[in-house]
């Protein structure tokens, strides 16, 4: 327990500290029209002048004061590239391309260049190729591993596989680094800090666009690549290094982890993959920094924490410390050195990786221990100074130990025994620190946390998310959100672990907590698999989010908690709106699920001064306008509903209280979108017509529009009656497939009496009428038998072929009415009867009266061809001519022979009279 909290509170410290140095100097660029010079200039006009550049920039200081000018297009496919080592002078690309990196060793860090040194600038660049280093693979980049410098206005185009720090442009971004005006298209993967943009972002990136997939993909054996909707990836994911696609943190389209500024930057593609991965944002994957004015449209997909802007958005820690913390941590981190040297002696040449961590967790102690001798406690300013340095120190410690931990199943008893003796050192220096930070000990855990969100709430700056907009699709999990995943600390050691009941009650320091949503707007489609699901943010356990809308769906599929504004709440909603459609299991509310108070904290949510016009499409219990049940405090609440009660069944005054839409369109801050709404009618998800209307306008059927057609189906809209509409109404195209078959409900023998061929839809019935047969004459249909033998003998003559068959009489006479189906021509299978004999013929009434028309015998059907869909037909049974003729032939032959016989009687008989 003490292990893990002390990873919670080193991320807090070294939090601190990275923004505490983040200031205006360290932001700022050149003055405009400031002319620097250069003690050199160096053209890049070949591939080989680039890597003669590369060698040169082995010493760090080669390149400073020296001007780079890329003069041409140029190619290194086909050379042995190395990053350049380390970069502090300018390097001008002029808007040229350095095609063909491909980057594959055993580089830490890794990109065309491994490090920009602070005075390092980077400008006009465009690189193309593959950043795929082997090794520890951390801090990977595909202009830049490590940034402290300046990289503007450049494009990277190609794919960036790495383990740790892992971005398109920068892999690690420090405080004193800025990315502005970049662009990112390819594919982005890593198993921790990923980002379109930069992998760990403690500096500025402004104006920057991602168009790349990042960690799009899993390895996970029961997850496939075919489930994936997207189109043209293959490309991209045949580069992704196997050992990046396992389970991942910290992801999102700009930065994966943020503890800097992110400003007006934009994500344009799918982040994350399917129920994988933990703190996935369409901006950040996990910040405890500033983000303002960013939007994402692309799609964002994760297992828990998963948002539209940030997965989780952190709040800033400070914390009061007392002097005596320094003079004990003197002690017990001289004990860790000496217990980090026992580790390093009991590694062998087998285990340079993890002697190598361990040496360099005994280089990060020896400054710290350098300043604590030398400190004058006096100094206010020289105190600061060192706890900054113990706060990075104890960053960089989590991070070593993190990744030792992986690797213990496979060492000695002996070290093994060092690691754990390590590890319960540093428990003890947490444990120190944790004592000696309390300024009221054995005061209650609520006493010793403040949440100072809405304390001056313009002035916050860090761990906030500000101006932001989301209108791409989110889907996660648990703890899905419109901008934020969950408002909340990070449980280092247990991503599944949700933090408000996970402060110790050993804690002995003072907090002040800030955590901030402020003017945030969704617009896109939020679906949770779980709990925990809010059209703005999922789950909210510190801080405050504060005149934010939602405005998109949220929906969980099986669990429960789903909130205009947010589902969970243990902290404050304040001044929100949620205009938009929600469903759950259970606790369903227009701005919170659920509010809540925590049992260690005794801090309850508080929903205050917000307004709700939603329509809850889907719950068993726990439904309100405000919130799904009365947990947590209420106040100045109002909502518009035909249906819905304020709290559960129950509206309260002056707490969760119904209003006139007349009387709330009224108010003067009441955003727009509740003034206007859309009538929209959708197939398939995709829009066919959308119309604006005002509070209470009825459509005439006029406006509705064709149903788009699709293949094998029909489709229907789901209503059409359109009076009256009060809120944004959606109807959306029920398709369902086409009846090819439609069969007469007459029986013959179990079967159908006719079956006509077509696209018919469910309800059509076939019209069918029998007549008797004797009232119909004979007459139009057939000559006398004579004649038709005449006919043919004249066929034959004149060489044509003769009709075999004549009609005999009429077996069926019909009436037939086939529904509408949009087509020319229908088949049509009629069962014969049994009066028919020969090969019986299909005639149809026409305009000059009976036609006949062709029909083939199938089986027990007649089958033949119709243009009308109302027809009125006979079907005639007939003789074959060939009978009739062999007939008349043996007639002729019986009376030749009767008159040869009557011929020799006569003659016979006159013979006898003579």
């Amino acid at each position: 327990m003490r292990n893990k909290l002390f990873r919670r509170w080193a991320a807090w410290l070294l939090c601190a500290l990275l923004l505490a140095a983040l200031s205006p100097v360290g932001l700022a660029a050149e003055d405009e029209g400031e002319e620097t010079e250069y003690r050199l200039t160096v053209s890049i006009r070949t591939a080989e002048d680039l890597l003669t550049l590369s060698r040169s920039c082995s010493l760090d200081a080669w390149s400073r004061d020296v001007l780079v000018e890329l003069e041409n297009d140029i190619s290194l496919s086909g050379y042995d590239f190395s990053p350049i080592p380390s970069f502090s002078g300018t390097f001008e690309g002029q808007g040229h391309t350095i095609s063909g990196l491909s980057v594959t060793g055993n580089y830490s860090p890794a990109g065309l260049f491994a490090r920009i040194q602070e005075e390092g600038v980077i400008r006009s660049l465009i690189v193309e190729g593959n950043v795929l280093p082997q090794g520890e693979g951390v801090s990977v980049g595909g202009i830049a591993g490590l940034n402290a410098g300046r990289i503007e206005n450049c494009r990277f185009t190609g794919s960036v596989s790495a383990a740790e720090q892992v971005g398109g442009i920068a892999g690690r971004n420090t405080m004193s680094g800025t990315i502005s005006s970049c662009r990112v298209l390819g594919g982005v993967f890593g198993r921790s800090m990923t980002g379109g943009i930069a992998g760990n972002n403690l500096g500025a990136v402004s104006g920057c666009v991602n168009e790349s997939y990042v960690n799009i993909v899993s390895s996970d054996p029961q997850l496939k690549l075919g489930e994936l909707e997207i189109n043209g990836l293959s490309d991209v994911l045949e580069l992704a290094s196997a050992d990046t696609l396992n389970l991942t943190s910290d992801t999102g389209g700009i930065a994966g982890y943020n503890t800097g500024t992110l400003d007006s930057c934009r994500n344009e593609n799918t982040v994350g993959y399917q129920h994988v991965g933990y703190n996935v944002g369409g901006i950040a994957g996990r910040s405890c920094g500033f983000i303002t004015g960013c939007v994402n449209i692309g799609d964002i997909f994760g297992r828990k924490e998963v948002g539209g802007i940030a997965g989780q958005a952190e709040p800033y820690v400070e914390v009061s410390i007392t002097e005596d913390l320094l003079a004990t941590l003197s002690g017990q981190m001289g004990g860790l050195n000496h217990l980090i040297n026992n580790a390093i002696r009991h590694t062998d040449e087998t285990m340079g990786d993890l002697a190598d961590r361990f040496v360099s967790m005994a280089g990060i102690l020896k400054p710290v221990q350098d300043a604590l001798n030398r400190l004058d406690v006096t100094d206010p300013d020289s105190l600061k100074a060192v706890m900054d340095q113990i706060s990075g120190a104890l960053g960089s410690l989590q991070g070593q130990i993190g990744s030792i931990s992986g690797q213990m199943g496979q060492v000695s008893d002996t070290l093994s025994e060092d690691f754990r003796s390590i590890n319960n050192q540093l428990g003890a220096i947490s444990g120190t620190t944790i004592d000696a930070m309390s300024a009221i000990s054995g005061a209650s855990l609520s006493d010793r946390i403040t949440d100072a969100s809405g304390t001056d709430i313009e002035s916050v700056t860090s761990g906030k998310l500000f101006g932001c907009e989301n209108r791409g699709g989110v889907t996660g999990d648990i703890n899905v959100g419109g901008i934020a995943g969950a408002l909340a600390v990070e449980s280092a050691l247990d991503p599944e672990d949700d933090f408000h009941s996970g402060v110790s009650s050993t804690v002995r320091e003072e907090y002040l907590l800030k955590a901030v949503l402020q003017q945030c707007v969704n617009r896109g489609s939020i679906l949770a698999k779980k709990d925990s699901c809010g059209s703005v943010c999922g789950r909210i356990d510190l801080g405050m989010i504060y005149q934010c809308q939602g405005l998109g769906q949220a929906e969980s599929e099986s669990g429960s908690y789903v909130g205009g504004i947010s589902g969970l709440c243990y902290s404050t909603v304040r001044r929100c709106y949620a205009k938009c459609f929600l469903a759950g299991e259970s606790y369903v509310g227009g701005i919170v699920g659920s509010g809540d108070t925590d049992s260690l904290t005794g801090i309850s949510s508080q929903v205050v001064d917000c307004v709700s016009m939603v329509e809850i499409l889907r719950c068993r219990q726990f439904a309100g306008a405000i919130a799904g049940n009365d947990t947590g405090s209420f106040s100045g609440n109002r909502f518009v509903s035909d249906t819905l009660s304020g709290i559960n069944t129950l509206s309260y005054e002056g707490l969760a209280e119904p209003v006139d839409y007349a009387d709330l369109i009224e108010e003067e801050d009441l955003p727009d979108v509740f003034r206007q709404f859309t009538l929209s009618f959708l197939a398939d998800g995709e829009p066919v017509k959308e119309l604006s209307f005002t509070y209470g306008t009825s459509f005439s059927p006029t406006v509705i529009p064709a149903v788009p057609e699709k293949d094998g189906c029909y489709g229907l809209w789901s209503r059409t009656e359109l009076n009256d509409l009060r809120f944004d109404t959606r109807v959306t195209a029920d398709y369902r497939p086409l009846i090819t078959a439609l069969p007469s409900r007459e029986l013959k023998d179990d079967k159908p009496v006719m079956l006509v061929e077509g696209q018919f839809r469910s309800g059509d019935e076939l019209q069918l009428l029998f007549e008797d047969p004797a009232e119909v004459s004979m007459e139009p249909f057939s000559q006398g038998m004579w004649d038709s033998l005449r006919g043919q003998l004249r066929d034959l003559l004149r060489g044509m072929r003769p009709d075999p068959y004549i009609p005999n009489g009429i077996a069926q006479v019909w009436q037939l009415t086939i529904p509408e189906d949009g087509l020319e021509t229908h088949t049509v299978r009629l069962c014969a009867s049994e009066e028919l004999f020969g090969s019986p013929r299909v005639y149809l009434a026409g305009e000059k009266g009976w036609e006949r028309i062709e029909n083939d015998t199938v089986g027990h059907y007649l089958v033949f061809y119709v243009q009308k869909n109302s027809v009125r037909g006979v079907v005639i049974s007939t003789i074959k001519t060939s009978w009739l003729l062999l007939g008349g032939v043996a007639a002729a032959v019986i009376v030749l022979l009767l008159v040869f016989i009557l011929v020799r009687l006569v003659r016979r008989w006159k013979r006898r009279r003579m």
